[in-house]
């Protein structure tokens, strides 16, 4: 599941505003000639291109368009616009960043980027245990452990594209020998496979785009309380964004990235926003500060449960002014 982990991050729930209380603002110009009406300028119906059926929930994304989101301390507001679906694969991630800033990367060069800057703050030494130990407990957890938090755990393994036909011959080996398919490729896969548990293997994981140019892919091994219960090969496929991507992009391109988690309504729960902010990984070394980046995260089913896409989110700067209201301040 994508961008999953969010437990280090402080996450801020977003309150309801009243539209009363939002007064008619202008967009940022250098010249007063060229200053729009906010209000005319900003598609507040974006949200509804939206394929799902939580109307709660496309309301309340329609009035963070309306209000926008504000910083601490800051004097400018950032409304937010839908940039429309991205595909629903593992470079989710990547192409709806691509997106949101607005310039002619693709999704790829994104993943590109995070890779090399990932590799520099390797050598570096920036980063440190506890990071490599957020990789191991997301994609190599101890299974024999963490059952009350967890139904299914999955351990992530990198096989080489040229080490497939013979992880296959040894299962159909071991198959014939009486053992069933998952435990068969469950024992094979873990015996030539990598665990994405370190830094290192942690940047060969993000690496893969599920282009020709991949040298692996990556094997899902999922566990129940009882045991093995699935194994699944993805070739061809790119490896799911995670927090820790956002990270590395928010010190690749020097700005704060925030994730706006989207929750649909289910049983007597009400629809919610969360605002989740990852930041630079090392002080920004530009004096300038640069404007946030934002990507709504939902569910595919729009359910309370959890959320699995990204797709980006296309951010407008206007002033704050006296009387206003943002939908949030962060």
């Amino acid at each position: 599941m994508e961008g999953v982990g969010y437990e280090d991050c402080d996450i801020i729930l977003a309150q309801d505003r009243s539209l009363d209380n939002i007064a008619s603002s202008r967009l940022d110009s250098s010249s007063s000639d060229s200053l729009t009406s906010f209000a005319d300028s900003l598609d507040t119906s974006s949200f509804c291109s939206i394929s799902g059926s939580d109307s709660g929930l496309l309301a309340e994304l329609t009035k963070l368009s309306e209000y926008g989101v504000a910083l601490s301390g800051g004097s400018c507001c950032y409304t937010l616009q839908y940039g429309g679906e991205v595909a629903r694969a593992g470079n989710c991630l990547f192409d709806a960043l691509a997106t949101a800033l607005g310039t002619s990367e693709s999704g790829s060069q994104v993943r590109a980027r995070c890779v090399a800057q990932c590799r520099t703050l390797m050598q570096k030494g920036v980063l440190d245990d506890s990071i490599q130990q957020r990789i191991a407990n997301q994609y190599a957890p101890d299974i024999n452990s963490g059952w009350g938090v967890e139904c299914v755990q999955e351990h992530k393994l990198l096989i080489r594209l040229t080490d497939l036909q013979q992880s296959e011959d040894a299962i159909a080996e071991r198959t014939s020998a009486g053992l069933d398919w998952t435990t068969a490729a469950g024992t094979v896969y873990e015996e030539l496979g990598e665990r994405v548990d370190d830094l290192d293997s942690w940047a060969r994981y993000m690496a893969l785009d599920g282009s020709e140019q991949d040298d692996s892919c990556v094997v899902t091994l999922q566990y129940v309380e009882d045991g093995l219960l699935s194994v699944e090969v993805c070739e061809r496929q790119g490896a799911f964004g995670d927090d820790l991507a956002i990270e590395v992009l928010a010190t690749e391109y020097q700005r704060d990235i925030y994730v706006v988690q989207a929750h649909g309504s289910c049983m007597d729960e009400e629809p919610m926003l969360f605002f989740l902010p990852h930041k630079p990984l090392v002080e920004r070394q530009s004096a300038e500060q640069l404007p946030p980046l934002f990507l709504l995260m939902k569910g595919s089913d729009w359910k309370c449960s959890g959320a699995d896409h990204y797709d980006p989110l296309i951010a407008q700067k206007r002033m704050l002014t006296e009387g206003s209201a943002p939908y949030i301040t962060l």
